[in-house]
């Protein structure tokens, strides 16, 4: 059930972001848009690769559960990290500058 709430709820935001931005994607050609699209998606698969098996790959090997937790949660923000700035220089590249705004 959570599941289900929650890919509503990602949905129902990308609709809003998309509607919210639309002049910003005017401006962009379809070639762009498509990259930008497949961006994303590379980026998140990357993400979750890294948080996912890195996390729990780091975090067996601990028997500590705080020490465990601690080091899962330093994966996830090295890797939004890592991966957001990575981001933001393909989206300016692609964009020539348009994306991303603040």
């Amino acid at each position: 059930m959570i599941g289900i709430l929650i890919t509503i709820l990602f949905i129902v935001i990308t609709i809003y972001k998309i509607f919210k931005n639309r002049k910003i994607i005017k401006e962009l050609t379809k070639l762009q848009i498509s990259g930008v699209f497949l961006t994303y998606l590379i980026t998140i698969f990357f993400m979750f690769i890294c948080i996912y098996y890195g996390g729990n790959w780091i975090g067996e090997s601990l028997s500590n559960l705080f020490v465990r937790k601690l080091i899962q949660i330093i994966d996830i923000i090295l890797t939004l990290i890592i991966f957001g700035s990575i981001l933001e220089k393909t989206l300016k590249k692609i964009t020539n500058g348009v994306l991303p705004k603040n």
